[in-house]
């Protein structure tokens, strides 16, 4: 009996090994035509979204609180500046909530500008949420995806969250 117990035990596991390994390939394969498909979506909608930055000069990144308050200025103003820079701030950013906000905010601020802002306001800091480019920074983000970011923000900023 433990012979054929063994037997059958070993063509058992041969026989698991080898829908392990088919599955692991299968994965593979999807996972890379996943790939595939977010890079050609980030492509078309590179080339369907011609950089208007050759049109008008946003001046990316700002460096200064009065670079970034007379770009939102304009923003507030001037129409055909205010598509240009929403449709250029669309076209940034991956395809997460985390991806966008990053990218966004990276190609609008320079890191020594950005640590002078928080999205309220509070611990000394100046607030991010009053100025128009925050009503453009997120046009990619969808209605759940602004709940969750404003959550994650006000949790951290009133102290729930590590910094």
């Amino acid at each position: 009996m433990p012979t054929n117990f063994l037997s059958l035990f070993a063509e058992f596991q041969k026989d698991m090994f080898i829908r392990l390994a088919t599955i692991q390939a299968t994965q593979n394969t999807m996972q890379t035509a996943l790939f595939s498909l977010v890079n050609n979506a980030r492509l078309q909608n590179i080339n369907s979204n011609p950089q208007p930055q050759n049109q008008i000069a946003f001046n990316f990144p700002f460096k200064t609180k009065e670079g970034l308050k007379e770009f939102d200025l304009k923003l507030k103003n001037e129409s055909n500046f205010k598509q240009a820079a929403r449709s250029y701030l669309g076209s940034l950013g991956g395809s997460d909530l985390t991806e966008i906000v990053y990218d966004v905010l990276k190609e609008v601020l320079t890191y020594p500008l950005a640590y002078h802002y928080n999205y309220t306001g509070v611990r000394g800091k100046s607030n991010f949420s009053v100025l128009e480019i925050n009503d453009h920074a997120g046009d990619k983000l969808t209605k759940a995806e602004r709940v969750t970011l404003m959550a994650g923000i006000l949790d951290h900023e009133n102290g729930l969250l590590p910094d």
